[in-house]
This record gives C-alpha cells, sequence and structure tokens, in this order.
C-alpha cells in the first residue's frame, strides 16, 4: 500500500496489476497530470473487467484525497463486482458528505430506486433539488426514479457518476438494441429468453447486470414461448436459485427484475418492482398488476423469500404476466434449480400452518439477480 500510495521507493512497481507507484511524491502532493494519469489508470482496469484491481486502485486514491469522484469510483467497481449492497451504502456517504457535488445525490438516488426503495429515492433526489434546482443530471434522475424500468438519458452514462455497468467480454459486430430480458440458468452456460421478442434469423448476444457479453445460439427450436440458448464462452455461474414447489396464491406479492430499454445496447442494470400476483388466465398466467411497455419482459419472478415463482412475459399493450413456476419445471434438473414452496400470504408464514419462511431484503434479491437477468440484444 505504501508503494501504492507513493510512500516507498520511486523506482518500485505493483507486481499485481494496481497503480503504478508515483515518483517519491509528498503525501497528498500531485500535479493534476498525476491525478488525470490515477483515474486513467483506475479507469482501465475496470474496462477490462478487473472490479477488484479497479476498486483497490480507487481505495489507494481515496486514502490520498477525499473527493466524490474518487469515491464514486469505488462505487462503481462495487456495482461492477454485484456488490449492490455495499455500493448503495458508501453512495449514501458520498451523497451526504460531498452535499455540493449533485453526482453522489444522484447515484444514490438511482441505485435506491434500482433496488426497489423509490420512496426513498424521491426523498433523496428532492433534498438534493432544494439545494440544487438547476442541477440536469438531478432532473433527469428525478424524472425517471418513477417508471419501472426506465432508459438512461442524455448524460446519464457520462463519468464520474456513469449510472449503467461497462461492456466487457464480447463485442458484437454490427449496432445492436436490447429487445428484451432472459434468465441465466444455473450452470452459467444456457439462458431463456422469450421466444416472441426475439428477431427471427438474427444473431443474439446476452449480457449480465454487471456488463458481462457473450454470444447465443439456439438450442430449442420448438418452445412456443421460452427458448434455451447455449452461451459461448458460458458465464459464471450465478447464485442458487430454488424453484417454487408450486404456483404462489393469487393476491401474492413478488418482485420482478426486468430491464428497460436501450435502443442503442448499452449495457444497464436491471430494475427491481414489487408487483402482485393475480387471477389465471386461461393459458395459467397471472397478472402482475404492473403495466409498462417499456418494459423488456423475460426476467426472473421471486416471491419475498428469493424463490423463483416465474418468468415475467408481456402483452402487446404492456401488461406484465408470470409464467409460473409450474411451466419451467421441465428445466429444473438441466438449471441446477433446488426445490422449495414460495412464500405466500400475510406475514411470513405460508398458508396451512407450514413454518414461516425468511424473508430477504429487497437489495438483497436484486444483487442476486444482477448476475440472473441478462439484456438480450439484437442487430437494430
Amino acid at each position: 500500500m505504501a508503494t501504492l500510495l507513493g510512500l516507498g521507493s520511486a523506482t518500485a512497481t505493483a507486481s499485481d496489476g494496481a497503480l503504478p507507484a508515483p515518483a517519491a511524491l509528498p503525501f497528498f502532493a500531485w500535479t493534476p497530470a498525476q491525478r488525470a494519469e490515477r483515474f486513467a489508470a483506475a479507469e482501465d482496469l475496470l474496462r477490462a473487467g478487473d472490479a477488484p484491481g479497479a476498486l483497490a486502485a480507487w481505495e489507494a486514491l481515496a486514502l490520498r484525497e477525499h473527493s466524490a469522484d474518487i469515491e464514486l469510483g469505488i462505487v462503481r467497481s462495487q456495482m461492477q463486482d454485484g456488490e449492490l449492497r455495499r455500493a448503495t451504502t458508501f453512495s449514501a456517504h458520498t451523497a451526504g458528505v460531498h452535499r455540493q457535488d449533485v453526482a453522489g445525490s444522484a447515484v444514490y438516488g438511482w441505485l435506491l430506486a434500482l433496488g426497489g426503495q423509490r420512496a426513498a429515492a424521491r426523498q433523496r433526489v428532492d433534498a438534493a433539488l432544494q439545494r440544487h434546482p438547476d442541477a440536469a443530471l438531478l432532473q433527469a434522475v428525478r424524472e425517471r426514479i418513477d417508471q419501472p424500468h426506465p432508459a438512461l438519458g442524455a448524460g446519464m452514462r457520462e463519468l464520474p457518476h456513469r449510472l449503467a455497468p461497462l461492456s466487457t467480454g464480447v463485442v458484437p459486430d454490427r449496432p445492436v438494441q436490447a429487445v428484451a430480458s432472459a434468465l441465466l440458468l444455473g450452470d452459467g452456460a444456457q439462458a431463456l429468453l422469450p421466444a416472441d421478442r426475439l428477431l427471427a434469423d438474427q444473431p443474439v448476444w446476452l449480457r449480465d447486470g454487471l456488463g458481462r457479453t457473450v454470444r447465443g445460439w439456439p438450442l430449442d427450436d420448438d418452445a412456443p414461448v421460452l427458448r434455451r440458448f447455449r452461451l459461448d464462452p458460458p458465464l459464471p455461474p450465478p447464485p442458487a436459485l430454488q424453484l417454487a414447489a408450486r404456483d404462489p396464491f393469487p393476491g401474492s406479492p413478488a418482485l420482478s427484475v426486468l430491464h428497460g430499454p436501450s435502443p442503442d445496447g448499452e449495457p444497464a442494470w436491471p430494475w427491481l418492482n414489487q408487483v402482485f400476483l393475480g387471477l389465471p388466465d386461461a393459458q395459467g398466467r397471472r397478472p402482475l398488476g404492473l403495466v409498462d411497455p417499456q418494459a423488456l419482459v423475460g426476467g426472473p419472478v421471486f416471491d419475498l423469500s428469493g424463490v423463483l415463482v416465474g418468468v415475467a412475459l408481456g402483452r402487446a399493450d404492456g401488461t406484465l404476466l408470470l409464467r409460473p413456476a409450474s411451466a419451467l419445471s421441465v428445466w429444473r434438473e438441466r438449471a441446477g434449480w433446488g426445490h422449495a414452496g414460495p412464500v405466500t400470504g400475510p406475514g411470513t408464514g405460508t398458508p396451512g400452518g407450514a413454518a414461516p419462511v425468511a424473508r430477504l431484503p429487497y437489495d438483497e434479491v436484486h444483487e442476486r439477480a444482477l448476475r440472473l437477468t441478462l439484456q438480450v440484444l439484437q442487430p437494430r
């Protein structure tokens, strides 16, 4: 650490890919050019997909200088590593301590809304807008956080606040757009995609919530609703999932995780929304109590304990529907899903006197879903 901070030898170098040592600088003494060089080196690690290395680099910089842009580098590195809870907590510090810098409040509000805490997000962003009523970034965030699955606007991917992951891995060989969400299966080598959202005879790329991008190849040509795709190369295996042993009761609360629109195919984080399941229709689908034509359907729906109860599909009018667990059980073995009953009914218990099941905080469910919920990309 001393070497990274410039407190050791001027000729020493880091052997683990971290930032190079500055040349015998006194503590806290560096020029704007030296500062920019170290910022660029940390960003390069993040673009290369080395989120832990980037986090270490930003943390080393934070020991030299207490500033919002360095702290937002830490937040972005945590998000790129799938650490939503840590990133949200640390962005709260940035927003509270660096109140003169609107970027901290914008990122904090965005992450709160992303994880389903929209009331808290509105409160934080509104307070920041009272101090900075003309801040375009805060205005853009405030405009979008009430939308179930908003798209990013102009300026929202700029540094230091970038409200999206960076894309790593396979680079599509042509301009693409996001056409759907998808669910990554247990081995990381397969995914389920909504068949009606795919453009016929067009290549497919898939990207998780950490920005990791791979090519997708169809496996089930005759699947009418959800098609299984092979990932090349496979993504890291996601957190272990349990598939509900039975479909949830009408009126049960649930958590859907879906992507919003990305016409330019740029990476984004998926959005969590609390929904309530309605009565099944003739095809066994359950309305989710949410209408959003912008939603890219195909992502997972969980009960409040993090058990997978189905996949969110949609009608042409934007009504979201649950394809329930019973329709997914054909993939249970190949997906590596465990077996569990869903949390339904009031409190933390289940109907029929079953033992209570622990509920998970929304942000923990969402953090797991970052690795499970994929963007589906096709040529535009």
